[in-house]
């Protein structure tokens, strides 16, 4: 499924194009606009385009462009997560960060590889490896991993090793919790532009009611993880956008 701004859509022959290089059927695809009613809000549009989503239930989605994802509250910038994944709504559904037909272009030729290898490793895992993709193609696990080595921490699913962290995707609140080894390493990767960053003691001392607590509070105060000055991002990866 593709989801783009407009009905009139500038990037339609772009978007073809890579279509056919990742050997994809175009009778598989959906594609609609999201501003289909002058009418009515992004709040509203969206809150429709979220039921168009579980009605078509497809294998994974494309959002084109930025706004798409500033709508879908994707705290990530196409910039630094183009042709990469990011989990919505459930922790085995992604959606695919696609630039548009002018950001493809004006991409340097080390960017347009590296697009290129991302596109590639996509249609290897399409469709039967869209609930649990590797992780290099994440957006969150990527940003994270990139932020986190600057700091001597490594990502550990388990937090078996000292300096480690782990990524938790939390559906109901549509965020993520960034579980560090120590308190140390919550302050530390405080720079991921996405999360609640809680160490691993205060996260296991935890009731279930209180776990409760903390998805009423991640929802509450989801803003305050997304609005992360980003640009923290260009000093640790010169080759974006």
């Amino acid at each position: 499924m593709i989801i783009f701004q407009h009905p009139a859509f500038q990037s339609q022959s772009k978007i073809k194009k890579i279509i056919k290089n990742m050997k994809i059927s175009p009778e598989s695809i959906y594609a609609t606009p999201f501003y289909k009613d002058k009418e009515l809000d992004d709040e509203e549009l969206y809150d429709r385009m979220i039921t168009e989503v579980g009605y078509v239930a497809p294998k994974s989605v494309w959002l084109i462009g930025q706004n798409l994802l500033d709508i879908f509250d994707i705290p990530v910038s196409i910039k630094n997560g183009f042709g990469l994944l990011w989990p919505l709504m459930a922790d085995n559904f992604f959606v695919y960060l696609m630039p548009t037909k002018k950001q493809i272009n004006r991409m340097p030729k080390n960017i347009k590889n590296k697009f290129i290898n991302r596109m590639r490793d996509y249609s290897k895992a399409f469709p039967n490896k869209m609930n649990r993709p590797p992780e290099k193609l994440r957006a969150d696990t990527y940003i994270a991993k990139k932020i986190a080595k600057k700091h001597d921490y490594i990502y550990r699913e388990q937090l078996d090793e000292p300096n480690s962290f782990c990524l938790i995707y939390v559906p109901e609140a549509n965020n993520h919790l960034i579980v560090t080894s120590d308190r140390k390493g919550a302050k530390l990767l405080s720079e991921i532009p996405f999360g609640l960053k809680i160490p691993q003691g205060e996260l296991e001392g935890m009731r279930e009611e209180n776990k409760e607590s903390l998805i009423d509070f991640m929802l509450e105060h989801r803003s305050e993880f997304v609005d992360v000055d980003e640009s923290v991002l260009d000093k640790y990866d010169k080759e974006v956008i």
